[in-house]
C-alpha cells in the first residue's frame, strides 16, 4: 500500500496499522535512545517555572509518551494529547489517566475546535510535523491557540553531519524496514516513514518558517549530530 501524507486517511491507517507494535520499534529504532531525546527537548524548553500552573498542548502525541514526559516534568499543569489515529491513542489511555487525550485532526480544527484561541502556554510537536500535508499551514493554524509570547517547539529529523550520512541512509533504508519484517509489521508503513526523513526540511528552512509565521526568539538545538534537531521559538 502506498502512503502519502497529502492523503490524511491513508497516513491515520498507517498508524492505527503499526500502533500495537509502535513503541518497541521506535525503541529499538533509536536503540532505546528516544525517551532521553525526548525528555531532553522538553527540558530546553526552559520555561520559567516548572511549578507554576501551565496549560500544554502535545500535537501528534501518539502513545502518549511525550506527554507522560511533561507531566513528570510539569506536575501542576494541564496536559493535553491530541492524535488523529484512535489505535495510539487507547494505547496513549491505558499508560496514564493523569493526561486529557483527545481524538483530533489537528490540520482540521476549523469552528469545531475543542480549544480556545490564545490559551496554551506551550505547543510541542514531536516527529510529526513531517506527516502533515503542510508546515505552512500547520504554523499559520497553531499559532491561534498559542498564548502571547507562548512556545512552540518542533522536534523532528535533522539533517546529520557528513561523517553520520553513510549510517543514516543504511538505518532508514535497510535496518528499520528489517525491524518491521521482523515485528510483521507493514514494511511499506516504515518504508513511507524513511521516505520522509528525505524530503522533510532542514533545521535552518523550519526555522525561516517559524519566522515567516512571524514567530520570534527562534533557536535550533541538535541531537546526536545532528540527527534530531529541536526548534523552539515564541509567539509575538
Amino acid at each position: 500500500m502506498k502512503f502519502d501524507k497529502k492523503d490524511k486517511n491513508s497516513i491515520k491507517n498507517m498508524f492505527n496499522q503499526i500502533a500495537p507494535n509502535y513503541d518497541i520499534l521506535n525503541n529499538l529504532m533509536t536503540f532505546g535512545l528516544q525517551t532521553d531525546i525526548k525528555k531532553k527537548a522538553i527540558l530546553n524548553i526552559k520555561n520559567d517555572d516548572y511549578k507554576t500552573s501551565l496549560k500544554i498542548l502535545d500535537l501528534c502525541t501518539g502513545t502518549g509518551d511525550i506527554a507522560i514526559i511533561f507531566k513528570e516534568l510539569y506536575p501542576n499543569s494541564q496536559i493535553i494529547g491530541v492524535d488523529f489515529s484512535d489505535n495510539m491513542l487507547k494505547i496513549a489511555q491505558t499508560r496514564t489517566h493523569k493526561v486529557n487525550f483527545i481524538q483530533k485532526d489537528i490540520t482540521n480544527l476549523g469552528t469545531h475546535s475543542p480549544f480556545e484561541e490564545e490559551s496554551f502556554d506551550i505547543c510541542f510537536i514531536g516527529f510529526g510535523l513531517r506527516n502533515l500535508p503542510s508546515i505552512d499551514n500547520f504554523l499559520e493554524n497553531i499559532k491561534k491557540y498559542i498564548k502571547p509570547n507562548g512556545i512552540i517547539s518542533i522536534l523532528d529529523l535533522g539533517k546529520p553531519m557528513w561523517f553520520m550520512r553513510p549510517y543514516f541512509w543504511l538505518h532508514y533504508e535497510f535496518y528499520i524496514p528489517f525491524l518491521a519484517f521482523l515485528y510483521n509489521q507493514n514494511i511499506s508503513a516504515y518504508k513511507y516513514l524513511a521516505k520522509s526523513t528525505q524530503t522533510y526540511p532542514s533545521p535552518t528552512q523550519i526555522i525561516t518558517k517559524l519566522k515567516q509565521h512571524k514567530f520570534t526568539n527562534t533557536i535550533n538545538i541538535n541531537y546526536y549530530f545532528g540527527i534530531i534537531s529541536q526548534q523552539i521559538a515564541r509567539k509575538a
